[in-house]
């Protein structure tokens, strides 16, 4: 096998696995494991997870082969400034949580975010018309088979995170299709790889990092910061 090729799809696992530790993922995977009273169910739900976010990757890549340079350019600039504006308006979300929430504050994905955000905003708009509506009193989130597979294709799609766009960006560049499909296959085993280990992590040292509060607020406002950083660079 070429050097050349073998280089790439190197790069394809490393920047798979640094895909898989953004802190969106880390989010869903930690909350979905810890969900758990079983670590085999847990561990089965994180591998769904991964299946379902790999499939996403693969459908999206798959699709960016086949219409290559067909896209409009304008279309990126107006997608940047549109990423860049959403990961702002979530950072200062996370911000207001931690604030607000304090000692019950919880980190989440991106997406958790806006299904909350619509989730509030529908809840608000029942109140406003007077509308009847259900009250539980404790709140639980329970995943299943269907939902954790859904989640992982949802992060699947990954269009703010810079290391899926720049996996992207280098599998546009591939000339010959079957290295383009062995590199976004390499990309997917990395994502994957990442993706236990982050579950793994949950299950034996999510509930010592919950432990110290303050470290896992200082994750989440590090967070923030970040998100509000890469979206400003979007937007410039």
């Amino acid at each position: 096998m070429d050097s050349q090729i073998i280089t790439l799809l190197g790069f394809g696992l490393v920047a798979g696995i640094r895909h898989g530790f953004d802190i969106d993922h880390i989010a869903a995977i930690t909350d979905i494991v810890s969900s758990q009273s079983k670590n085999s169910l847990a561990l089965l739900y994180a591998t769904l997870y991964a299946l379902g976010h790999g499939i996403m990757v693969i459908a999206l890549g798959t699709v960016l082969l086949a219409i290559g340079q067909k896209i409009p350019q304008y279309w990126d600039t107006l997608f940047g400034k549109f990423i860049g504006i959403t990961l702002i308006f979530l950072g200062f979300y996370v911000l207001f949580s931690i604030f607000r929430n304090r000692q019950n504050f919880k980190l989440k994905s991106k997406w958790m975010l806006v299904f909350d955000a619509i989730s509030f905003g529908y809840h608000k708009l029942l109140h406003n018309f007077r509308a009847s509506h259900h009250h539980p009193k404790v709140k639980s989130e329970k995943y299943g088979i269907v939902s954790v597979t859904g989640i992982g294709m949802i992060h699947g799609v990954g269009a703010e995170t810079p290391t899926q766009i720049g996996a992207f960006l280098v599998l546009l560049g591939i000339d010959n299709t079957v290295t383009a499909i062995s590199f976004l296959l390499f990309f997917v085993l990395g994502i994957f790889i990442s993706n236990l280990a982050v579950a793994a992590f949950s299950l034996y040292g999510y509930k010592k990092v919950l432990e110290n509060h303050r470290i896992y607020m200082g994750v989440g406002i590090a967070t923030a910061i970040f998100s509000i950083a890469l979206g400003i660079s979007f937007l410039v």
